[in-house]
């Protein structure tokens, strides 16, 4: 199994399931900057950095049965998406492990939980923080890449919603920095 759908099944497994592509965009993008070894290329986006690469990844998983897409419409018109393992994931998860360095499976190990954690939070949030952390990346200091971030948004800087995803923005660049 390849080292980038090893990590992206193993996050996705420690969740239990994730509910929305936005919301598994910004999960991997945020695991990305902090190390965890997923190569896809993200560029900015309506919603915040986006890969058509983790798309693509993601579709040809859910053909070769090592993910379930489940589909839903909360309302007329919408349709939202759930991604679970598949049944038989868990074992080849399990043979990957056997075979892998240490060192990949603790990692791995590490992204997850902190996965599992961003996981529960708003998808709104994790836009936010992963747009400060596009600009953040592209060389622009913190103040600058929130107002940026904020402005494209449409978010208030002294907000609830901007503080907390300024939090998790400061959070995933200290664990990239370690």
């Amino acid at each position: 199994m390849a080292l980038d759908n090893y990590c992206l099944l193993k996050m996705i497994a420690a969740a239990g399931s994730v509910r929305g592509r936005k919301k598994l965009q910004k999960l991997v993008y945020l695991a990305q900057l902090e190390g965890c070894p997923i190569e896809d290329r993200f560029a900015l986006h309506y919603y915040g950095p986006y890969s058509s690469d983790l798309a693509a990844r993601i579709d040809d998983l859910v053909e070769r049965k090592r993910l379930v897409e489940h589909t839903s419409s909360p309302a007329p018109g919408a349709v939202e998406y759930r991604y679970e393992l598949s049944p038989e994931c868990p074992d080849l998860l399990a043979r990957a492990e056997a075979t892998a360095p240490p060192q990949v499976v603790r990692t791995a190990d590490e992204h997850a939980a902190r996965f599992v954690e961003r996981a529960q939070r708003d998808v709104r949030e994790l836009e936010l923080a992963a747009t400060i952390l596009y600009w953040r990346d592209w060389g622009y200091e913190w103040d600058e890449a929130e107002r940026t971030a904020a402005r494209l948004k449409d978010a208030n800087l002294g907000s609830s919603l901007c503080v907390a995803a300024q939090r998790l923005a400061q959070d995933v660049w200290s664990h990239r920095l370690t």
